[in-house]
This record gives structure tokens, sequence and C-alpha cells, in this order.
């Protein structure tokens, strides 16, 4: 009687330890990543974003080698907002997407700021942009800038600042504007005002200058230097229109 009870035991404690080893749970719990991520991919593409992100958050606490599959999720919904015009739409799926895996950043910056040349309204666009600089870069971000005020204003001039020495950009009659980006920080001056102009990528900013006819001149000229490090500042002048 003594042995048959251990026996049982023996029994019961095999079966327990087989039920509950690691290769059974890592199965079940792989159907129910599974099933959360199928979910949520359906979620995703009804609209649901609230149940979406709650079945993709849950899918990662079980298995964090899901998230890169999750990303795709993300960034394909992203992709599929930017052909249908909604650009703040995709950037927010992009962001999602990012956060789930951010190698794939410099490339979604990328195309964030195809979809941004796109709108019409360029204090939007400015904001879209200002996000995509932190994953396609400054430099990426400048470059879409330039190419899609170039549509607006007409081709910049390059104005290339490497010396600590002031270079004459140009001599304004009353009424004249200049629009710059820049993506590091310059000096400029004008009637013997100098002042350090902040970087500007997402949107050109114009510069301040002393009015014309302000020390009785009938035009102002315009220099600019480089501030600490070189640069490159890209320079639209308008002419004054009635």
């Amino acid at each position: 009687m003594h042995l048959l009870k251990v026996v049982t035991l023996f029994v019961v404690a095999t079966f327990t330890a087989v039920a509950l080893s690691p290769a059974n749970c890592t199965a079940a719990q792989s159907r129910d990543v599974r099933s959360l991520i199928e979910a949520g991919a359906i979620a995703l593409k009804t609209g649901d974003l609230i149940t979406a992100d709650s079945n993709f958050e849950n899918a990662v606490r079980v298995d964090a080698k899901t998230k890169p599959e999750i990303s795709t999720l993300w960034r394909s919904a992203g992709e599929t907002a930017l052909e249908g015009g909604k650009i703040t739409r995709a950037a927010a799926f992009f962001a999602k997407a990012i956060l789930y895996d951010e190698r794939v950043a410099p490339r979604l910056g990328e195309l964030l700021l195809k979809g941004a040349a796109t709108m019409d309204n360029e204090r939007k666009r400015a904001g879209i942009v200002t996000r995509a600089i932190g994953w396609a870069g400054a430099e990426a971000a400048l470059e879409a800038s330039v190419e899609y005020y170039t549509q607006r204003l007409g081709p910049p001039r390059k104005v290339f600042l490497e010396h600590a020495g002031w270079t004459e950009l140009a001599t304004l009659q009353p009424g004249d504007e200049i629009h710059y980006l820049s993506s590091v920080t310059f000096r400029q001056k004008d009637a013997g005002t100098t002042r350090i102009m902040p970087p500007t990528i997402a949107e050109t900013t114009r510069l301040a200058l002393q009015p014309a006819d302000a020390a009785g001149r009938d035009s102002t000229p315009v220099w600019l230097a480089r501030h600490r490090v070189p640069t490159r500042v890209y320079i639209w002048l308008l002419p004054f229109s009635n």
C-alpha cells in the first residue's frame, strides 16, 4: 500500500512537470500572442486604434520578439494613410512603428517628408517636417524644405559661410524682404546692427532688418557670417511689390 502511494505521487509529479515545462508554456503563449497580433491587426484596419494598441502591447509583454512584426503593421497603416493624403494620421502611425522598431525611423522619416511636400497649408506642413527631423535627420529635412520652397518662391541663392569674415549678401530697397533656411545659427549685420539668426528648417524665416530709410538711406546693405561652425544658408530675396 505504501509502495502504491509512492508510485502514484511520482506519476502525478511527473505529469505536472511535463504539463508546465517551458516547451509547453511557450507553445501556449505563442498561440495567445498570435491571437493578440491578429486581433490587433483587424482592429487597426477597422480604425479601432485603442483596441489595436492594447492588443499589440499585450503581445509584446508576452514575447518581445514580436516588436518588428507589430512595427510593420503600424508602418503599413501609415503608408496607406499617406497614399490617401492623410499626412497627420500617417505621422502618428509611423511614430507607433518607430516605437516598436527604431531601425525603421530613417526610412519612415523620408516617407513623411515626401508626404509633407504635398500639403498646401504651410504651417501644418512645418509641424510634420519638425516631427520628421528626429527620424530622417536635419539635413534630409532641410533638403525637403528647400525643394518645397523652391516650388513656391523660385530657386534660392546658396550662401556658404565658411569663415568668420562678413559676406555681403544684398542691398535691399525699402519694402524688400529676405527669407532663409539654415540648419545652424549664423550672424547677420545691416546698418551697424548685428544679430545671431537661429536655425530654421521646417519653415522659412524672414531676416529681421532695420528699415532702409531709418537713417536717411535709400537702401540697406546686408552681410552674413558664420557663427560657430561653417554653414550654408538658403536665401530668397523677395522684392517689394505694391
